[in-house]
């Protein structure tokens, strides 16, 4: 038998499922009915999987599957944040779109942006194509990263470290210079690991 808050926590699941197509999170379970802990919310999970109603699918940030659901991975999806800039930094918009691609991208790291610009052409990266990213927050000398610029821009760029306190941020196109920029005014969002061409 299932206690009243087991049965709540799986009617949330449920409906956020049908809802979404994806599996809530501890902390979205959480704040769904009201509980203050997720590791109370974890208990829970697992007096469901006990009872088979659900199976938590280890290595997965998504990780609930409804027993009834041909156990297939629900979460499927890389988030896509927005469009990014590969000319002068554009203000990075963040947007509520998926792009279903977790059976060829599974790390639960990885981001979707947009690219807008042809700074990075020379490395076959073009205005529209989808650049497929992972979160981090250092790169080295070569590494093509996605840049926050002074708090408000993001960009790709490839990294360099001039000296301790100088970045360059250099594109893959001859008629762009590269960007120097004070050390504290770049942050590291994340490096870049593949490429979708868009039609």
């Amino acid at each position: 038998m299932l206690t009243p808050r087991q049965l709540q926590v799986l009617d949330f699941i449920t409906d956020f499922i049908n809802q979404h197509q994806y599996a809530p999170t501890t902390k979205e379970i959480a704040l769904g009915i009201g509980i203050q802990s997720r590791g109370v919310v974890y208990r829970h999970l697992l007096a469901l999987q006990a009872a088979s109603k659900i199976e938590l699918l280890p290595g997965q940030h998504r990780n609930i599957v409804l027993q009834n659901s041909s156990k297939q991975y629900i979460s499927t999806g890389i988030p896509l944040l927005g469009t990014i800039a590969a000319g002068s930094p554009i203000e990075a918009m963040p947007k509520q779109e998926t792009l279903d691609l977790a059976q060829f991208f599974c790390a639960q790291s990885l981001f979707a942006l947009v690219i807008k610009g042809d700074s990075m052409i020379d490395l076959g990266i073009r205005d529209g194509d989808i650049a497929i990213c992972e979160s981090t927050l250092t790169a080295v000398t070569g590494d093509i990263v996605v840049a926050l610029v002074d708090r408000e821009e993001v960009t790709l760029k490839k990294i360099e470290y001039v000296e301790e306190s100088k970045i360059k941020l250099c594109s893959a196109n001859k008629l762009y210079e590269p960007i120097v920029l004070n050390a504290n005014q770049v942050q590291i969002q994340g490096q870049y690991r593949g490429l979708l061409h868009r039609a």
